[in-house]
Order: structure tokens, then sequence, then C-alpha cells
């Protein structure tokens, strides 16, 4: 007799039998990014900075490039009336992950000054006198049994840095900028009739927001941040789908994926052996997410790269460090694009609700500016449903616009911005102008009528 389980699972493939995506993948353009060969010998980073907010480039991991008043491009004002804005980006700089950092960390991260990370929440209001401005700083107990000896600090593992704090800011500024100032798009002062800003589950996008938020709209304090349930939440999707999971188990399967683990093995051999991390430990070797993190986090603060506890002359080398950031661009590139078919089908099932959220937001704006606080998992997956023709691993801060523009004739034509520049896809080309409908169908197509394939082949 079938368990409910079982009938669960076939139903689900049948259902992906049944409900193939109208749209059709599009291989991204060849780069050093997805040249296996340049991933694993270089030499250096092809121009990628991760070291510093500061340097303008195309690719800086550390603060992306974004919708600036410098490099913006205003249309025809006489052809074109800005009608809805849909901003969607990473958060900014952060500490790493608990789970990137080493068993034995040989240095600190201090976030002492780092009060802006403040807390003072009302549900409706009617309270607001009553609640102090507080703020974490973490602080570990000597007489806890499980104080961790490896801990050294006074940081959450995640949380936004000062310098997070300082791009957040500027990034805001900049928003404001050009919606605002250059455009007379954006009122002066928050409106919630005009302007929804949503974040995740994860504190560390209402870091980011608050910061982001002082700078758009200095003059107004009380600002909503919305958030969805974390089961259902479209921007930061955890919801269960096993059709999606069996797409992204194919790519995985694949021999270029097989390939590049065989080739980076010796790398991850004299890590471990530098770090302490247990070879057997699947986290750190099923793909090179956690090594990235972790290197990434310590150049974009300046903090020195490791050594062994037990032999300080021991130390990871730029050449290690660098070998490590190819290699994570290129499986962001090969998971997102470069895996075929099944990264657009990974994508249309787990970004699926969002980009139908976007698509009833450009066909009925009910506010006039939204901004989504997300994560590096939320952009990539709107890079690779839009089938961006050069994917990279999206850093802290990096964007995607949407902006929804009216012609005179009464049309309407959708621009896609990608690091502050129009997005040039492999299947839609560039995204500049695009008529609506257009624009509209190609997202129809891939996730159906009001998300109806993600309900259907992921069982729900």
């Amino acid at each position: 007799m079938l368990n409910a389980q079982t009938i669960l699972s076939l139903a689900v493939t049948l259902a992906a039998c049944h409900q193939a995506s109208a749209a059709s993948w599009t291989a991204p353009r060849a780069t050093n990014t997805n040249n296996i060969t340049f991933a694993h010998g270089g030499p250096g980073l092809d121009g990628f900075i991760y070291d510093s907010s500061a340097k303008i480039a195309p690719y800086n991991y550390c603060n992306m490039p974004h919708i600036n008043p410098s490099t913006y491009h205003v249309p025809d004002l006489k052809e074109y009336e800005l009608e809805y804005v849909e901003v969607t980006h990473r958060h900014h700089k952060r500490t790493p992950y608990a789970s990137n950092m080493f068993p034995v960390e040989d240095q600190q991260w201090q976030c002492q000054t780092n009060s802006d990370t403040k807390f003072r929440v009302s549900m409706d209001g009617a309270h607001d006198n009553f609640l102090a401005r507080t703020y974490w700083e973490t602080k570990q107990s000597p007489l806890n049994p499980l104080h961790r000896a490896n801990y050294h600090g006074s940081c959450q593992f995640p949380q936004i840095t000062k310098g997070g704090f300082d791009d957040s800011f500027a990034h805001g500024r900049d928003l404001f900028a050009v919606y605002g100032s250059k455009l007379g798009f954006l009122p002066r002062m928050y409106s919630p009739e005009q302007i929804a800003f949503h974040v995740t589950s994860n504190v560390i996008t209402s870091q980011v927001a608050g910061a982001l938020t002082r700078a758009m709209f200095p003059f107004s304090t009380d600002i909503p941040l919305l958030v969805q349930p974390s089961g259902i939440d479209s921007l930061q999707p955890s919801y269960s789908c096993p059709a999606a999971d069996s797409a992204r188990n194919n790519i995985l399967q694949q021999e270029g994926w097989k390939k590049h683990l065989e080739l980076s093995s010796v790398l991850a051999q004299r890590l471990d052996a530098i770090s302490g991390v247990d070879p057997k430990d699947g986290g750190w070797h099923q793909n090179w997410d956690h090594y990235f993190d972790s290197f990434s986090s310590r150049m974009c603060h300046q903090v020195p790269l490791p050594c062994d506890a037990k032999d300080p002359k021991n130390c990871v080398t730029k050449s290690d460090v660098e070998e490590v950031l190819r290699w994570g661009q290129w499986e962001y590139s090969y998971l997102h694009r470069d895996g075929g078919k099944d990264t657009l089908e990974y994508s249309r099932l787990k970004m699926g609700v969002f980009l139908t959220e976007l698509v009833g937001h450009l066909q009925k704006p009910d506010v006039k500016y939204r901004h989504n606080f997300g994560h590096d998992g939320s952009m990539s997956l709107i890079m690779s449903a839009l089938q961006i023709e050069e994917m990279v691993w999206p850093g802290m801060g990096a964007e995607v616009v949407v902006e929804l523009w009216k012609k005179r004739d009464g049309k309407k034509a959708v621009r896609v911005m990608w690091g502050g520049k129009v997005m040039t896809s492999s299947s839609l080309g560039k995204l500049d102008m695009v008529p609506l409908e257009t624009f509209v169908k190609y997202i129809t197509d891939l996730t159906g009528e009001g998300a109806s394939d993600v309900v259907k082949m992921c069982g729900y």
C-alpha cells in the first residue's frame, strides 16, 4: 500500500511531466567567470574587487554598483513618464555566518561601536513613548559551560557591520538622489500610500533597512518594514518543492559539476589542514560557499587571512584565496545559468511566487515605489529566472531595479537595471523599454498564471 508521502511524490512527478515551462533556457555568454580552466588556474581575479567598499568597479563584492545619479540614464521625459519602481537588493556588508567560521578562529570580530543595531519595536504605535532605544551587545559568560573557546570578538554571526551600515546609508542616499531629486518621482517625506519596504525574517535585512530608509527619508522617524511569514516568504523562499529539489540535484550530478570538485580537491585539502575543518564535513566540501564567505568577509573588512592555530607560520595565501573566489564565481554561474535547463527550472519554481507578485505590481501598482531587502539567494534566483547574460555571485548590496514607464501613446514599457545599468538577458536581449506585455508573458510562461506551476509542481 502506498503511503501519503509516496502518493505526494508521485503526484509531483506527474505534474512535472505535464507542466513544463513555456519559456526555454538560453545559454549565457562565455566569460572567465564560467570558464573552468580560469577558475582552476587563473591567474588573478579578472578585475573583480573583494577588499574595499570604496573602489569603483563593474564588480565589487564588498559593495556592488547600484543606481546612482552620476551614471543613471534618464529617458526622454517628453516621451516617457515613470509610473512604478521596484528595487530588490542583497543586504550590505556583514560578519560571516557562524556555519562558515573555522573550528578555531585566529582573529577577532569587534562590533562594540555598532550600536546602530537598535530595537524600538511597536506593533501599533500606541506604546512608542514607553520603549527604550535598546541595542545588542554580544557577550559570553565564563560561567556558561557551553562557552565557545574558539570565539573571539563582540559580534553576532551574521551581523551588519559598521562598514555595512555606511554602505547601506550611501545606497539609500543615491536612490533618493535619482528617484527623488533628479526625477521628482519620490516625495520628500515617507508615505505608506506611495512607498513600501519589505524585509525577510533574517534580522540583517532589517538592520540594512534602518540605515537605508534614514538616508532616503531623514525626516521620517517611523517606517514600517513589511515581512511575510517565514514559511511562505516569497523574498527568501524556503517553501518545500520536491520538483525544484530534483532540478537542483540534476545539476549536481552533471559531469561539469563533478569535474570542478575534482579539480579543486587539492586546494580543499590544503585549506582543511590550515583551518581545522573536518575533511569529512559535507557542508564545507559539497561546494565552495563556506570558504568563500569566510574569506570574502575577512577581505571586505581588512581582517587578516587565517593561519594554522598550531603553526602560525602556515597561513592561507593570496593565491589560495583567489582560487577559492574564482571557484565560488564559477559555481554560482553553473548552478544558476550554465547547468542548462534545470537552472531555469529551479529558479522558476523557487522564485516563481516573487515573480508573480512582481507582475501583479507592474500590472496594477498599489504603491509607486517598492523596496525589497533580500539575500544572495534571492538575487541569484531573480537573475537566473531573467536569464542574465553573465551570471556572477551577487555581492553585498547587489541590486536589480524594475522600472515601469508609460509612453505618450499610453503603452507601457519595462526597464530592468542590474548594477545601475540596463540588464542584458540571453533570452530577451537588452531589457530596455521592453513592452509590458512582452515582459509579463515571459514571466507568466515561467511561473504559470498566478504562479500556478509552482502550486502544481511543488505539491500544494
